[in-house]
């Protein structure tokens, strides 16, 4: 994975209303975690896979864990659909653009339910999202 796959999720993402969208830590407030709605996206490393032994070709998986926050269970809801509705427009998963590749569509899950966690003041309420993409290079 590299980071022009990230900025295919970035750019994808920044078409919805979830305007506040971090790599791996939110900005502090006054040293406590903000009140939502917002997400934060943490980048895995993906798989590389080869389709053939006799092919030189090379698939590339990026993936990405992606947390919906906000300050209630409905605003943590709220930015789980907003980013779902882009990566998955009517259903289907978008395609990125990914300069010199040809990505497939996105996949998505979504491994748990809406967690309260009481440690930070207030409590912030938080959704996960796996998602990711297959690409091969051109």
């Amino acid at each position: 994975m590299s980071r022009k796959h990230t900025a295919a999720l970035v750019a994808l993402v920044a078409t919805s209303k979830v305007t506040n969208f971090y790599p791996g830590l939110a900005p502090l407030v006054g040293g406590k975690p903000q009140a939502g709605p917002y997400a934060v996206f943490y980048s895995g490393e993906g798989t590389d896979t080869q389709p053939r032994f006799t092919s030189g070709s090379v698939r590339q998986n990026p993936s990405w864990t992606v947390h919906c926050v906000g300050s209630t269970a409905d605003q943590a809801s709220w930015v789980f659909e907003q980013i779902k509705g882009v990566l998955f427009p009517r259903g289907l998963g978008a395609i990125p653009a990914v300069d010199d590749e040809s990505p497939g569509p996105f996949w998505f899950e979504s491994p748990i339910d809406v967690q309260r966690d009481d440690d930070s003041t207030p409590p912030l309420f938080w959704n996960t999202i796996r998602c990711g993409f297959f690409s091969d290079l051109i």
